[in-house]
């Protein structure tokens, strides 16, 4: 705060100016940064500052809330003042968001995850029944009782490993994160220990062995103290007591210290939370893992080990056999019953309430709906935080915490973003699955260390989704497409069926072009829902000013064959109710059963879109609708069936439905209309067309509530969103084989040794 001489301002209203010269500008804390222009001391002009616009030389430009503003300092170095006082000041506010959102985060860690209502136990429960199983069946023939806990951020690991004092276990928990981390829990006072960075091996050894024989000296002492007080006694929440007695254990500790027995009959569970950062590599000896895991070797008697992480490499984590001397190993611990523990079906009662952050914000891992939860029911300063800087939270996990102001997305991040909406891509080279895992919250679903064998997904999880959808607003898609391609081509992720894949982009890209014309900030527009006929119209394009709209209903007024609108305006009576109907999805999700048993209004209430089981008849695709804003009564479809074939063959529209019917897709009402997209992206003809398929034989009940949309080829013609370069890209995508390889001699010697006949 102070006073500087300007040689001149300038104010620029919406309709008018004032300039001063010779004046002094004051700048004090008032309702905000206050920034108040005087001549002779009487106040000329009064601005609440908003932005920054630039400064050079001597001037600076800012937003303020009369209108930009000008000002002309005296010296260089008052012009300096001011801007680090203002620049100060943003800081200060970051920083101040920053602490609040570090206490949510505290706050949500707080308390034991609850038991999972489907699979009926707690993680803690889970974890304590696996670690009992592994002490009953640890023998000499194993490395050690030694074992990981491999998932990525936000599956309550921590907390679930804390919450085995409540199973009557001994934890010694200890966090090496970061020192400048807001994660939870906080980085212990007992971590700089562990991460000693000596090139003497010997000192680190010693610290271990002081670090494992501090704990259980002082259980074989208090023999009596139960698992709840021995954790309040010796947390390492910044605990000087605990840093004093780890300081004289370390005196009293040489490279000849055996490590005590243990003698209680409570397991005793040393957590190395945040682990990875023990791997980090030192030119003169081993890392600080290595040494404390062949020490761990020599743990006896109800003791176990477990390290958690994201990791980014879990061999990194496993014995090499030839070097221990030892067959066995515990498999790594990667599933807990923690998902969509917060999700609340109840609460969702109809279309509308999915545009809520906090409804659908509870689906997936246990954090987000644990953050949602905390500041719900807090009092204070948390009230205050906002769920755009919880959404941001979201954002920033998807990328590994890049910041998108300055850091460039890599391959994995745009495989990340893309996966999280279409739902159905698997990595085949296990590391690119374990850095997905680590840094892009890939769900590890399936470990094998002896086949070195690692199983990602990315479930159904709407805010994750949102979070992709921001990314893709806010990216290259040019960039990302052709990253994603890339790695096809180079056999880093799986094909998969092309087809849909390439027609999942389409849909999901034509859901953002919606968004993107809605009204509001980023967040806002992500979560508002979509009309059956804005979506149609924007897949397909408009014909013109004629074309329907929600003013009219949906009623197409052209003559114009080629619109799509009007295709569904011809084909069925009572067009407008499909019309009118609404969707919201926001990603893609593998169906579990035939669509028999999937239910369409637990796809609404997740903003999910269905990728259909191989082998279900008729349908690849289905978009859920509901013709009711109001409630969840009157449920329809658009269905999708995909072909991808050079030499297609246009089919008859009783062809088209063969199988399909309301029987079909569970929750599907038997009196409304439906719509099947038939989408053949292979093309006989050289240009690509739209053509309403249904014949004036087709007759009958069922065929009246039935619409059908056929297209061939993938081309602006047909999808007017997609621009020239994302279509080569899907064209060469769909043309592509399983390995692409750079001379044409090596991909005739691939084709002849492949195939056959």
């Amino acid at each position: 705060m102070g006073e500087k001489k300007l040689d001149n301002s300038l104010v620029i209203y919406k309709d008018d100016f004032s300039a001063t010269n010779n004046c002094i500008l004051e700048y004090l804390h008032y309702n905000g940064k206050t920034l108040r222009i005087k001549k002779n001391s009487k106040v000329i002009e009064e601005l609440q500052f908003s932005s920054l616009i630039y400064f050079n030389e001597n001037r600076m430009k800012i937003e303020s809330n009369k209108g930009q503003a000008m000002f002309t300092f005296q010296k260089l170095t008052d012009l300096n003042d001011v801007i680090n006082w203002l620049k100060n000041e943003n800081f200060e506010k970051q920083n101040e968001r920053k602490e609040l959102l570090s206490e949510l985060l505290h706050g949500s860690y707080q308390g034991n995850i609850k038991e999972h209502s489907k699979i009926n136990k707690s993680a803690q429960v889970y974890l304590r029944n696996k670690i009992n199983e592994f002490l009953n069946e640890y023998n000499s023939n194993y490395y050690g009782p030694v074992s990981t806990i491999c998932q990525s951020s936000g599956f309550g690991k921590s907390r679930a490993c804390e919450g085995l004092v409540d199973e009557n276990f001994f934890v010694i928990f200890c966090c090496l994160r970061d020192k400048d981390s807001i994660g939870y829990p906080a980085r212990s006072c007992m971590a700089d220990y562990l991460l000693i960075d000596s090139t003497d091996e010997n000192k680190v050894i010693i610290n271990f062995k002081s670090y494992l024989n501090l704990f259980v000296d002082l259980l074989n002492e208090e023999q009596n103290i139960s698992c709840k007080e021995f954790s309040n006694k010796y947390n390492q929440n910044d605990n000087k007591r605990l840093v004093d007695l780890m300081g004289h254990k370390i005196k009293k500790t040489n490279i000849y210290t055996e490590l005590t027995v243990y003698n209680g009959t409570k397991p005793l569970i040393y957590v190395f939370d945040e682990s990875s950062s023990l791997l980090k590599s030192n030119k003169d000896r081993d890392s600080n893992y290595f040494i404390l895991r062949n020490l761990l070797q020599n743990l006896k008697r109800n003791i176990f080990v477990l390290f958690t992480d994201t990791f980014t490499n879990l061999s990194e984590y496993i014995p090499i056999k030839s070097q221990s001397h030892k067959e066995k190993v515990f498999e790594p611990i990667y599933l807990l019953p923690t998902w969509d523990l917060y999700a609340d079906y109840t609460s969702i009662k109809k279309i509308k309430d999915t545009d809520k952050f906090e409804n659908v914000g509870k689906f997936g891992r246990v954090l987000w709906g644990s953050l949602i939860n905390t500041k719900k029911n807090s009092r204070g300063p948390l009230q205050t935080i906002k769920h755009r800087e919880i959404f941001e939270l979201v954002v920033a996990k998807l990328i590994g915490n890049k910041d998108l102001k300055i850091d460039k997305l890599d391959k994995n991040d745009n495989v990340a973003i893309l996966c999280t909406r279409l739902g159905t891509v698997k990595p085949k080279s296990v590391s690119t699955s374990q850095n997905l895992v680590a840094k892009n919250m890939a769900v590890c679903t399936y470990v094998n260390i002896d086949e070195n064998h690692f199983e990602i997904e990315y479930p159904s999880e709407p805010i994750l989704s949102l979070a992709g959808a921001y990314l893709m607003g806010q990216s290259n898609l040019i960039n990302m497409l052709n990253d994603f391609t890339s790695c096809i081509e180079s056999s880093l992720i799986s094909q998969g069926e092309k087809g849909e894949m390439i027609v999942k982009f389409i849909l999901i890209n034509t859901i953002d072009f919606i968004s993107a014309t809605k009204k509001g900030d980023d967040l806002s527009k992500l979560l508002q829902i979509t009309q059956v006929g804005e979506f149609i119209q924007s897949l397909y394009g408009s014909c013109g000013p004629n074309c329907g709209n929600s003013r009219n209903n949906w009623r197409c007024k052209s003559s114009n064959h080629d619109c799509a609108i009007r295709m569904i305006n011809l084909q069925i009576n009572n067009s407008s109710e499909l019309l009118c109907g609404f969707i919201n999805f926001n990603h893609f999700t593998r169906a579990k059963f035939f669509l028999k048993e999937t239910c369409l209004v637990t796809a609404l209430k997740r903003r999910a879109a269905i990728h259909c089981r191989m082998n279900q008849q008729g349908i690849d695709l289905v978009i859920p609708v509901s013709l009711n804003k109001k409630k969840f009564n009157k449920i329809t479809a658009i269905m999708v069936q995909v072909k991808l074939k050079s030499q297609p063959t246009k089919p008859a529209f009783i062809d088209a439905f063969d199988g399909i019917s309301p029987t079909l897709v569970k929750g599907l009402a038997n009196d409304k209309p439906y719509l099947l997209l038939f989408m053949q992206l292979g093309l006989k003809n050289e240009k690509p067309y739209i053509e309403n398929i249904k014949d004036a034989g087709s007759r009958g009940l069922e065929n009246a509530k039935r619409a059908i949309i056929y297209s061939e080829g993938i081309s602006s013609e047909i999808f007017p969103n997609l621009s020239n370069d994302l279509i080569k890209i899907l064209i060469n995508f769909s043309l592509s084989d399983g390995k692409l390889f750079k001379s044409d001699d090596d991909n005739k010697i691939y084709d002849f040794t492949r195939f056959s006949v």
